[in-house]
């Protein structure tokens, strides 16, 4: 899952008060290095139209980290623990992930079987 959709599922999670108040905590310095949104700037916007302002303006991990602590703030923990973790998942697989392929030499003309052992 990319980590726009991530948030916008967790941000889904919320009720309308719950996002209400989310929003409200993007106004406020949460994270050092995060300057506080603009309350005009949040003014009617839905959740998808929240998601895209925090990744323009924080990028994709940092609007996660702030996401995470407001979240936490709020005392919704198990959604900011359920963010963090897939969050964590999704990078380890697009950083770390291994791939295994055969390699052919010579030539071959035909089928050819191919078995895969897992280690």
């Amino acid at each position: 899952m990319q980590v726009p959709e991530l948030l916008l599922e967790k941000l889904q999670d919320l009720t309308n008060d719950d996002y209400k108040t989310f929003k409200w905590y993007l106004t406020m310095k949460i994270v050092d290095s995060c300057k506080p949104f603009p309350r005009s700037k949040l003014e009617g916007q839905d959740r998808m139209d929240t998601v895209s302002c925090m990744i323009d303006s924080y990028g994709e991990t940092m609007a996660v980290k702030v996401s995470v602590a407001i979240l936490r703030k709020m005392n919704v923990n198990n959604i900011a623990d359920d963010l963090q973790g897939k969050f964590e998942a999704t990078m380890s697989a697009h950083q770390g992930g291994m791939v295994i392929a055969p390699t052919f030499t010579g030539s071959s003309t035909g089928p050819v079987n191919i078995t895969i052992h897992q280690k």
